[in-house]
């Protein structure tokens, strides 16, 4: 897992962009980003390599910008557990994803 820039508000709380590996032992794999806040999941639990499981939100909004329609999506993550594989050699440092069962309903 590799941890970008932590922003804070003036009430105190505070999000870090973090950046996942899905699946690092594909040549199709791919990096996500996500924003995590500190008051959901504490990342000094977690080590560059660790495979852990994510739950996440996704999150939308249209706007118009110079006339055109235009979309910002933003995923955060508010639930991280370490899966208990062997850590990945993960020389970008990003952390994976275990690759489990597809809860989504659709």
């Amino acid at each position: 897992m590799g941890a970008g820039k932590t922003r804070t508000w003036g009430d105190g709380h505070s999000s870090t962009k973090i950046y996942i590996d899905t699946d690092p032992d594909s040549k199709y794999s791919s990096q996500v980003e996500m924003e995590v806040y500190k008051e959901n999941v504490n990342l000094n639990e977690f080590s560059q390599g660790d495979k852990v499981e994510v739950s996440i939100n996704f999150k939308g909004k249209k706007s118009l910008w110079k006339g055109k329609e235009t979309f910002f999506n933003s995923i955060d993550a508010w639930k991280m557990e370490k899966t208990g594989g062997t850590p990945v050699d993960d020389p970008l440092g990003d952390s994976a994803v275990n690759g489990g069962g597809d809860d989504l309903p659709f």
